[in-house]
Formats: structure tokens, sequence, C-alpha cells
């Protein structure tokens, strides 16, 4: 009697425990939750270097956060003034052997570019181009 007693004693002990995958579920969900606060304020510190405004999300419970959806050009995470291109664009000011930075300074950013073994092409939305050479200098362009 006394037997069958601590064995249902027992089993009615561990009907009431909970099992190992719950605790590690738990433990998981703790881990998972300190690992999303660590990446958000490592996003954060990167905005504030990049000069960006901080993201205003805020989570909607403890385990579900919202985050609205990053426009296109936040993929290149650079400044604004960084990527707008002047306001008045000036052709006559480029040059042969000029870096890309500074036709970037002078006329803006390409709408798109083509990369061959040889050389870089720039394309513009006024069918405009630019050649750079395979040592990466301004080697001709388009005139308007």
């Amino acid at each position: 009697m006394r037997k069958q007693l601590l064995i249902t004693g027992l089993c009615c002990g561990l009907a009431f425990m909970p099992s190992p995958a719950v605790l590690a579920k738990t433990t998981d969900q703790t881990t998972d939750h300190q690992r999303i606060k660590a990446l958000e304020a490592r996003v954060a510190a990167l905005e504030q270097r990049l000069g960006m405004p901080p993201a205003t999300s805020a989570p909607t419970s403890q385990h579900q956060t919202s985050v609205a959806p990053a426009p296109k050009a936040a993929a290149r995470a650079l400044p604004e003034a960084a990527v707008a291109a002047p306001t008045t664009v000036d052709w006559s000011g480029l040059h042969r052997g000029m870096a890309p930075r500074e036709v970037t300074a002078q006329i803006g950013p390409p709408d798109h570019k083509q990369i061959r073994p040889m050389s870089e092409i720039w394309f513009y939305s006024d069918h405009r181009q630019l050649e750079f050479d395979r040592n990466d200098r301004l080697d001709s362009w388009s005139k308007p």
C-alpha cells in the first residue's frame, strides 16, 4: 500500500511538472528577446552614425514586434545628402581622370550602372552616359 501511494504521488508530481521542451521554449524566447533588443540597439547606433532619423516602431507584445516596411532607398543606408543629386547639373565640369566620387559630387548618382570586364558605364535618365576605365577613372561621356 505504501509503495502504491509513493508511485501515485510521483506520477502526480511528474504530471504537473513542466516538460524540458516547455522549459527550453521559455529559455529560447528569452534569448530571442535579448537578441532582438541587441539588434535594435545596433541599428539605432548605425542610424545615428549615418545621420538618419531613428525608426519608431514599438513592440506590439512581449514576443511579437511590428516592423514597418523599409523604403527601397534605405537599403543603401546612406545619408540623404550623400545620394541627392545637385540642384544644377554641370556636365561641363567633367574631365578625364575623375574618380567616381568626384563625378557623383558634380552631376549626381547614376540611375543605373553596367559593369564590364574592362570598364563601368553609368546611365542617367536624360539618356546621357559616362564610362570609367579599368582603373576606376572617368574616360569618356556623352555630350549634352
